[in-house]
């Protein structure tokens, strides 16, 4: 027995580091194979670096270490700043700073690659025009630089004419134009994604900001204590006429909990909440509840036996306090998670 074990101990050793790792992955050893692997960031072999660079990122993020992942990163831009690898790693440290809110640092580093990509290099993942996007993205949602977000989205538009995303980048043009009241040139935009649009999502999505912008806004308010007001009242009155007066005309968007959201009007909606309505009972109105950019006001007792849970979207949109979506929920799918709509992103 003892020969045996020696044995295979001997033909461990016998394979490569990278090998030798990867066995203690399988095995489940995975701090044997990180240790096993630093030992190999002195590789001066691009494309063996690169392997233990990657395995390395991975477990450390895994184990929490998210800081030493960054660094692993780093070690192999040093070594090789001017590889397609260097540039992948450093989208993938934008994108961590982005996950911990460092906002600048994420910029810093998109701009970087998005300036100094060689023209000349092959981009199979499309990293610098993912680049400029996310730094829009950034800029338009996250840190509400519109004007600046405008100029990105438009240098976006002239260096990737044959972009399949083109539509959604002059969406996000539209958008910016409505955040600076500046709603005649969103108008051209849309009506712009209009005429050239194929894609369905699109076109309805731009007939729907187009009604949106051009509706006389009787559904908004001045704050959000009154909106929420009308509201509360409407419930548990049971009106469906009167919800339908306070949600907002045009894109009214809709969507289950943990999945996609849809644009639709509140009017294709009125029937469902005749119905239910009427069968309501002791329905329950939450206080509006801040998240992410917008207010939340659950409506629970909801008498859907799929959905018993109703939240309601309000934000400061462009003509005062609105009330822009529903987000449809159970119990069940809520029973793990304290506060079941933090991290959605929800920006229309």
């Amino acid at each position: 027995m003892l020969f045996l074990i020696m044995v295979l101990s001997w033909s461990v050793l016998a394979l490569g580091l990278l090998d030798q790792a990867q066995i203690m992955l399988e095995e489940g050893h995975i701090r044997e194979a990180i240790d096993i692997l630093e030992k190999m960031l002195d590789s001066e072999d691009p494309e063996e670096l690169g392997q233990v660079v990657e395995t390395l990122y991975n477990l450390y993020f895994q184990e929490g270490e998210d800081e030493k992942a960054i660094e692993a990163l780093k070690k192999y831009i040093e070594r090789f700043p001017e590889s397609y690898r260097s540039y992948l790693f450093l989208y993938w440290i934008a994108k961590a700073e982005e996950e911990h809110h460092n906002f600048d640092r994420a910029l810093s580093t998109l701009k970087e690659i998005a300036l100094n990509f060689p023209k000349n290099m092959t981009d199979p993942y499309q990293i610098r025009k993912q680049a400029w996007e996310d730094f829009a993205y950034i800029l338009h949602h996250i840190q509400k630089r519109y004007q600046e977000a405008l100029g990105v989205y438009q240098n976006i538009l002239i260096h990737f004419p044959e972009n399949e995303r083109k539509l959604a980048i002059m969406n996000e043009m539209a958008n910016c134009y409505e955040k600076l009241e500046e709603k005649e040139k969103a108008l051209a935009i849309y009506e712009k994604i209009l005429c050239k649009a194929t894609d369905p999502f699109y076109r309805k999505l731009a007939t729907l900001k187009i009604k949106y912008l051009k509706s006389e806004p009787v559904w908004s308010k001045k704050s959000l204590s009154l909106l929420y007001k009308e509201i509360k009242s409407a419930f548990l009155s049971r009106n469906a006429h009167n919800l339908e007066k306070l949600a907002r005309k045009g894109d009214f968007w809709v969507g289950q909990i943990f999945s996609e959201f849809e644009a639709t009007e509140f009017e294709s909606l009125k029937p469902y909440f005749e119905e239910k309505l009427q069968v309501a009972e002791n329905i329950e109105v939450g206080e509006p509840v801040p998240t992410d950019g917008f207010y939340i006001i659950q409506i629970g007792n909801w008498p859907d036996s799929e959905y018993n849970i109703l939240y309601l979207l309000i934000a400061q949109e462009n003509y005062g306090w609105e009330w822009k979506g529903i987000i449809l929920s159970n119990r069940e799918l809520e029973k793990d998670v304290p506060q079941p709509w933090s991290g959605f992103s929800f920006y229309f």
